[in-house]
């Protein structure tokens, strides 16, 4: 029954000149009773991601043409529309992350077990409470880090920096290390590590 189900299936305006006179809106309800619609253009709301969400039309109870000029102010009403509704598409989008987010810190920052998220060249991104509980650090002194901090002196050449970051980030690798906490203790720790993506799934560091 809709017109504006017409439009939203093209691109381009859908103008109806008189309705009384085209096939198929002729026996249409809104045609014969109110609103009596015999004028119609709509013009297609469209996301950025291609999809056709919705119309912005106008009507009229008499036949009309539109000029160019009224074609081309409906179609940049249309595109002021469409970005209306992608920010607001986008802030939802936005809030659901941020609480996601939140939620995800929660669980991680009250893990028992200590979670370390590293850059890919090795630097400390993530540091839990257990991992300070773990191995003596703060957050604040481990964020920004080097993971060698964290190894024995013997052992710093072997592991540098991203040698074994790089060589277990695509599938995943779970292993025993001897790690030192902040008092000079030598502890060993079952390391579990995996890698962390961005939106578009590329690696960009990971977290043990």
């Amino acid at each position: 029954v809709a017109f504006c189900a017409h439009t939203i299936l093209q691109d381009d305006i859908l103008e109806v000149e008189d309705a009384r006179l085209d096939p198929r809106f002729s026996d249409n309800p809104l045609v014969l009773r109110d609103p009596n619609i015999c004028f119609y253009a709509g013009a297609t709301l469209k996301l950025n991601d291609g999809s056709n969400v919705g119309t912005l039309c106008v009507i009229d109870s008499k036949p009309h043409q539109l000029n160019e000029t009224q074609r081309l102010i409906l179609s940049q009403l249309a595109v002021v529309a469409s970005n209306m509704l992608e920010q607001g598409r986008l802030r939802e989008i936005e809030k659901r992350m941020v609480a996601e987010t939140a939620f995800i810190n929660n669980v991680l920052s009250h893990s028992n077990d200590a979670i370390i998220s590293l850059s890919l060249d090795g630097f400390v991104t993530y540091w839990n409470k257990a991992a300070e509980k773990l191995f003596g650090y703060k957050s604040a002194q481990m964020i920004g880090s080097a993971l060698e901090k964290l190894l024995p002196s013997d052992e710093t050449k072997e592991n540098n920096k991203t040698k074994k970051l790089r060589k277990i980030l695509k599938e995943g690798s779970q292993y025993e290390q001897v790690r030192v906490t902040s008092r000079g203790k030598k502890v060993v720790v079952q390391v579990s590590f995996s890698p962390n993506f961005d939106h578009q799934g590329t690696i960009i560091g990971a977290t043990e």
